[in-house]
């Protein structure tokens, strides 16, 4: 049997146990911004979008249930493990305006809308033939208080940007633009441990 619940108290408890994880301790970082934006990719960088990314939701796992029935009984068993969906971003704008442009040019390189392009691309085609060419892996590193990075890592695979609405601008505001840019991944995985430079797990 495990211990005596009455030898349970808070001093022993925060002694032996990790510091709690806080939430607004993580960065998020898209590896590939020169692939799938090339035209905003400089002097557009990697620490640009770290930094203005003010949050960041992950598609949940869900495991599909089968239902069988023997003799007027129900029973149950896992089937299809379902781990993709929407990734969704949350980005504040500044005045030189990279962040709209980097997600502007990365839905002209999934599906073009100029017909006045100087790129030999004309409308409605993609300037790249595969999909690898489109998608970037979406990597969510979070940290201890401390700085520190911790030890695993969420990594969405092959996200490709689905939605980025306009601005909301009025003259009554008083705050920072920003965005709310959707992501479509095909699943995401916990690795780790985790190199925060190269953007992937060693």
């Amino acid at each position: 049997m495990a211990g005596n619940p009455a030898n349970f108290h808070i001093a022993g408890r925060t002694k032996v146990m990790a510091d709690v994880q806080r939430n607004f301790m993580f960065n998020v970082l898209i590896p590939d911004i020169s692939v799938v934006a090339p035209a905003s990719s400089i002097p557009f960088g990697v620490e640009d979008l770290i930094v203005r990314c003010t949050s960041v939701k992950m598609p949940d796992v869900s495991i599909e249930t089968i239902e069988t029935l023997f003799m007027g009984t129900k029973q149950y068993f896992p089937g299809k493990k379902q781990a993709g969906g929407t990734v969704t971003c949350n980005f504040y704008e500044t005045e030189d305006q990279q962040i709209t442009r980097f997600m502007y040019e990365w839905s002209q390189n999934i599906f073009n809308t100029n017909p006045d392009a100087q790129d030999g691309v004309g409308a409605g085609k993609s300037s790249s033939a595969i999909k690898k060419g489109i998608t970037s892996d979406i990597i969510v590193q979070m940290f201890a208080y401390n700085g520190t990075p911790l030890p695993y890592a969420i990594k969405a695979a092959n996200c490709w940007i689905t939605a980025a609405p306009a601005p909301d601008l009025n003259f009554s505001g008083n705050e920072a633009v920003n965005y709310s840019v959707s992501f479509q991944c095909d699943y995401w995985t916990l690795v780790g441990p985790f190199n925060f430079t190269s953007g992937y797990a060693d």
